[in-house]
C-alpha cells in the first residue's frame, strides 16, 4: 500500500513538471525568444533649457551653461527654450541680463546680444536709467550691498544761516531722497548671484530719468548713504516725517532725545482730575421790626444778603 502511495505521488510530480516545461516553451514561442519590456510613456512633459549652475548677470553663454530637463507641458512659458536643433549652438556668445540660478528655465527676456551694447545697457530695464554715486566702507553697508539687492538713499547736508550778531549757526539733516532702488552694480562688478562681502567704492543703481536728476543734485549737497533692504517682505514701512535735524537728536542742542528709546511703548500719562470748586452760597439774614399802632402789634420780617 505504502509503494503504491509513492508511486502516486511521483506519477504526479512528474506530470507536473511536464506541464510547466510545455507552458514555459509556449510563452517563450509567443514572444520570440526575447523578453518583453514595457514601454511607459510620460504624457504631458516636454523638455526646456535649464541652468546647469547658476549663471550671474553679465556671464557669457558658453557650450556648458545650460541642460535639457523635463517641464511639465501645461506649465511652459511662451519665452522657454524648447527642445530642437540648434538651439544651444545659437545661445553661445549671448550674455546673461538678469541673474540665472542652478535648475532655473532659461527665458528670452534673459539674454541678450553683446552687439546691441554693453553688458549694463543689456542689464537694464526699458525706460530705466544707471547712475553711479561714491560710497566709503560705512556708506555702503560695509560691503554687503551686492547686484540685485534694494536700498534706500539718504542725504545728510549742512543749512548755515547767519544771526543777527553776524555769527553763523549750522543745522545738520537728513532724509531719505529715494526708497526701494535697485542695485546694479558695484565697482565694476554685475555679478548678482554672489553674497561675500567687498569693500567698494561706486554703487551703481537702476533709476527713472527724473531720479537721475534727483541723484545727481544730492551729489552736490551732501553725504549719500545707502541702507539695505531685508529678502523679506514684511508689512510696508514708511519713514516718519520729512527729515531728521540735529536737534531732534541732541539734548544739548535743545532737543529731548525722542529717538533713544523708540523701541519702547510709551505709556499713555494719567489725566488727574481738577478738584471742583464750588462757589460759597450767600448767606441770608433775617430781621425783625416791631410796629405798633395804638394797643396793636404787628411784626415785619426783612431778608437780604450780608454785606
Amino acid at each position: 500500500m505504502r509503494i503504491v502511495i509513492i508511486g502516486v505521488v511521483v506519477a504526479a510530480l512528474a506530470v507536473a513538471g511536464i506541464t510547466a516545461g510545455l507552458i514555459q516553451n509556449y510563452l517563450a514561442g509567443q514572444r520570440g525568444g526575447e523578453p518583453v519590456v514595457a514601454e511607459v510613456k510620460t504624457a504631458g512633459v516636454i523638455k526646456i533649457l535649464v541652468a546647469s549652475r547658476d549663471l550671474p548677470a553679465g556671464t557669457v553663454i558658453g557650450a556648458n551653461e545650460f541642460a535639457w530637463s523635463d517641464w511639465p507641458e501645461g506649465k511652459a512659458k511662451d519665452g522657454f527654450f524648447g527642445e530642437g536643433d540648434g538651439v544651444l549652438e545659437g545661445l553661445n556668445g549671448k550674455v546673461i541680463r538678469r541673474g540665472i540660478g542652478v535648475g532655473e528655465p532659461l527665458t528670452r527676456g534673459r539674454i541678450f546680444t553683446p552687439g546691441e551694447g554693453s553688458h549694463m545697457a543689456g542689464i537694464l530695464r526699458a525706460g530705466m536709467r544707471a547712475i553711479s554715486i561714491s560710497v566709503d566702507p560705512v556708506a555702503g553697508v560695509s560691503g554687503f550691498v551686492s547686484p540685485g539687492d534694494k536700498v534706500d538713499l539718504f542725504l545728510y547736508h549742512v543749512k548755515e544761516t547767519r544771526q543777527n550778531e553776524g555769527a553763523r549757526k549750522r543745522d545738520r539733516y537728513a532724509e531719505p531722497v529715494l526708497v526701494n532702488v535697485p542695485v546694479l552694480g558695484v565697482d565694476q562688478t554685475v555679478d548678482d548671484m554672489g553674497g561675500d562681502a567687498s569693500l567698494s567704492k561706486t554703487v551703481t543703481l537702476e533709476v527713472t530719468p527724473k531720479q537721475a536728476e534727483v541723484v545727481a543734485v544730492a551729489r552736490e549737497m551732501g553725504k549719500l548713504t545707502l541702507a539695505l533692504h531685508s529678502l523679506a517682505q514684511p508689512a510696508k514701512s514708511l519713514y516718519v516725517g520729512n527729515y531728521t535735524a540735529d536737534k531732534e537728536l541732541s539734548r544739548a542742542l535743545g532737543g529731548r532725545g525722542a529717538f533713544r528709546n523708540a523701541n519702547v511703548v510709551k505709556e499713555k500719562p494719567k489725566i488727574r482730575k481738577k478738584p471742583v470748586i464750588r462757589a460759597k452760597r450767600p448767606t441770608r439774614r433775617r430781621s425783625t421790626v416791631n410796629v405798633y399802632r395804638a394797643t396793636e402789634k404787628e411784626t415785619l420780617v426783612f431778608s437780604g444778603k450780608v454785606p
